[in-house]
């Protein structure tokens, strides 16, 4: 494989594991290879976009607020655990340090969610910016 850009071009290399960074090959071989991973989880919306995930667990509105945070946080570790297996079973590790929660609400108070990923405690957050959109526990800005 080489590199090319306008006239130049670099020496051949040989790629053994994976593709280069950037390349047409890489994003098409990794959106082949992430496909299935909205499936893993019938039962909240997911919302992929390149390699950044967003996982909305909906509550009932007729129930209480800590009622529907017990659900939620029920829940997500369910769906943490089916990411654990997506990700160990094809190689894909999820970044735990970029990884946070945020709970939704129109309380003045809300308690905050206990959710894990590989016995790691998720990072709860009042604020958050998905895609350049910043969202907020209000959904204001």
């Amino acid at each position: 494989m080489f590199i090319s850009y306008g006239d130049v071009s670099s020496e051949n290399f040989k790629v053994s594991v994976g593709a280069p960074e950037g390349s047409v090959l890489a994003a098409l071989l990794f959106r082949l290879h992430i496909h299935f991973l909205i499936s893993y989880f019938p039962q909240i919306t997911c919302h992929l976009f390149a390699d950044d995930l967003l996982m909305v667990i909906n509550g009932a509105l007729e129930k209480r607020l800590s009622v529907n945070v017990k659900y939620i946080q029920e829940q997500a570790n369910k769906v943490l655990k089916s990411l654990e297996k997506f990700s160990d079973d094809h190689i894909l590790p999820v970044n735990i340090k970029k990884t946070k929660a945020m709970l939704i609400h129109s309380a003045v108070n809300a308690e905050k969610l206990n959710i894990y990923y590989k016995d790691v405690k998720i990072e709860y957050v009042i604020k958050f910016k998905y895609l350049g959109v910043e969202l907020g526990t209000k959904l204001g800005l």
